[in-house]
């Protein structure tokens, strides 16, 4: 894989998977790596969104809980509940 300083449609860019691991580092789940590239570049794109949709399901989930139980004392909520 080559990082190349003018990606073309579809083109591996370096500069965007480092500027999604930042957004990431400061937690920003939003960002997402293009699914057009292809190869191995295209699976590290796939896994990278993957990852970051999990991360940001399990963030909302651990507010919602730390939410019902610091503020309404309920231990017993039902996790899987919206």
């Amino acid at each position: 894989m080559e990082a190349r300083t003018q990606p073309g449609p579809g083109a591996f860019d370096l500069s965007l998977l480092l500027q999604a691991l930042q957004a990431y580092r400061r937690g920003d789940f939003s960002v997402r790596l293009p699914a057009t590239w292809e190869g191995v570049a295209g699976r590290i794109a796939e896994t990278f969104n993957e990852t970051l949709e999990e991360t940001d399901r399990i963030t909302r989930d651990v507010t919602r809980v730390g939410h019902a139980v610091s503020r309404e004392g309920n231990l017993r909520r039902n996790c899987s509940a919206g």
